[in-house]
């Protein structure tokens, strides 16, 4: 409407013009008002950003638990992140790291008992394997979930990935989507987290949608939904409500906050929440401002926690034939991939400088620029083996002998010169190849790689690791694989993304006999 923006095509490109008029708006207000406003108002995702002992005083993250204290016979009390999802039915134990050799009086029949089952299991998962192995051998293929139906509510990242990589798996995903809400096709984004999934096009505001839904839980396993905690109850379709059409039924929920505490109902994405988990204010150059990864970190960190817990269910039912509700928040899985911050802010009450890509103690450690544009080369030496490596390497065996750099200490006190020194060399070469030539040598050291050149990565070729997909309204496009390597879908055996509602006929029909309009 605002005449300023007519002559853009779309916000994206009104970028800068958008946040001077929010830079002005914010300009007489405080951080929280914002938050208040933005959040809970008018429902725009808004998050502020974090330091380490703010996430620690959070009131959402302290409410729901996230932080537990530990009493460590040596080191004291210690704070630490707990599990990143709650579950209903298998909460997970916490108890502090034990000291070395705390447990070497559990010897003699305790000891011996654990042991002997432990061979057991063992023997009884190795069979397991050989008889798959046979049936492989004789021409059968079990996938790993085979028999396993999913209900996949989420869109964007997060849900759809965890569904899809069941899916992989061999388990029969149906996504559920409303039949006015298109889908871009034509980026590949929703292509590739969709694939190996039937669609069933639904409009859960109806009577007849939300029929047709519980019938459909009533013979599936999990369902897995992100939506903000009410749309669920709003639609009827709470974790008792379908307990009701299922008894054993695994609920997945994910959302950006979890269902409860003060911020449940705030909207977020991944680029939001990641601002208050800490981690931004580790990241970033010296003396500027906090930086985020720029990829929505949360997401595959919250799909990937999703996931470990929807398997821990599965087993927890096989073994009681109980279902469960899984509570999964984007804003805690990435507060438990830094807990040793947490932990030791929580111990000396000192925030992390941030300070690029060097380390606390090592020296070289950093990116550096190559031969031709934006071509970078990460070298992280930890050691004096690594060090002279190097310097071989760059054909300058002498440079690990001179007093500047002679031992990690003076690495590090004399770390700028040593960076111009490497930099000089690294800027008249190929990253690539001075990658292959470090690694060789010993001397940690990958090249920063473009999408276009992880296509063509000698080692991901050499492990299959991608997949071309023929879909017919896109074309044969290659697609990202499966990183976790078990008995899946054979490749060969793998779907496409479906499009909108391609198999209401199947699942409404012949899966559930309702009756469908031609």
């Amino acid at each position: 409407i605002d005449p300023r923006f007519a002559a853009f095509q779309s916000l994206k490109d009104a970028a800068d013009e958008i946040d001077e008029i929010l830079l002005e708006w914010c300009a007489d207000k405080t951080r929280q008002e914002i938050v208040d406003l933005a959040a809970g108002v008018y429902s725009v995702p808004a998050s502020p950003v974090f330091n380490i002992s703010e996430a620690l005083q959070d009131s959402q993250y302290n409410e729901r638990g996230l932080f537990a204290r530990f009493e460590h016979p040596q080191n004291g009390s210690l704070t630490f992140p707990r599990a990143p999802f709650h579950m209903s039915a298998t909460s997970p134990k916490f108890s502090p790291a034990p000291s070395l050799g705390q447990h070497d009086d559990l010897a003699g029949s305790g000891r011996q008992s654990a042991i002997g089952k432990h061979n057991a299991n063992s023997r009884d998962f190795q069979a397991q394997r050989q008889a798959q192995s046979e049936r492989k051998e004789v021409g059968g293929v079990e996938a790993l979930l085979a028999g396993i139906r999913v209900i996949d509510l989420t869109r964007v990242w997060a849900g759809p990935l965890a569904a899809r990589i069941l899916a992989d798996y061999g388990a029969h995903v149906v996504k559920v989507a409303d039949p006015r809400v298109p889908v871009d096709r034509s980026r590949g984004v929703d292509n590739k987290h969709n694939r190996n999934k039937d669609s069933l096009a639904l409009r859960l505001d109806l009577p007849e949608g939300r029929d047709a839904f519980l019938d459909l839980a009533s013979v599936s396993d999990i369902v897995i939904e992100s939506f903000r905690p009410h749309v669920m109850r709003n639609f009827g379709l709470s974790y008792d409500s379908l307990r009701q059409a299922r008894p054993d039924i695994i609920m997945c929920s994910i959302s950006g906050y979890g269902s409860e505490g003060a911020a449940s109902e705030f909207p977020a994405y991944g680029t939001s929440v990641e601002s208050i988990t800490g981690i931004p204010s580790l990241m970033g150059y010296a003396g500027e401002m906090p930086m985020t990864s720029g990829i929505a970190y949360p997401d595959p960190v919250a799909g990937m926690n999703a996931l470990a817990a929807i398997m821990t269910a599965l087993r927890h039912r096989t073994a009681t034939g109980q279902g469960q509700f899984i509570d999964v928040a984007l804003a805690e899985g990435p507060v438990c991939q830094i807990g040793e911050f947490i932990g030791a802010y929580a111990r000396n009450g000192v925030q992390p400088a941030r300070d690029g890509n060097r380390h606390y103690k090592h020296a070289p450690h950093g990116v550096y620029p190559c031969a031709s544009d934006d071509r970078w080369l990460a070298i992280a030496v930890t050691c004096a083996e690594q060090w002279v490596a190097l310097c071989d390497v760059m054909g300058l065996p002498r440079l690990a002998l001179d007093a500047r750099f002679c031992d990690a200490a003076e690495r590090k006190t004399n770390e700028a010169a040593l960076n111009d020194i490497i930099t000089t060399w690294t800027l008249e070469r190929d990253a690539i190849e001075m990658m292959n030539a470090l690694q060789s040598a010993g001397v940690p050291a990958g090249a920063v790689l473009r999408s276009v050149d992880m296509l063509d990565d000698p080692h991901l070729r050499e492990r299959d690791f991608f997949v071309t997909l023929d879909e017919p309204d896109v074309g044969r496009k290659r697609y990202p694989g499966q990183a976790i390597l078990t008995d899946g879908l054979p490749k060969r055996n793998w779907k496409p993304s479906a499009r909108l509602g391609e198999h209401n006929g199947y699942i409404l029909e012949e899966l559930l006999g309702h009756a469908v309009e031609p």
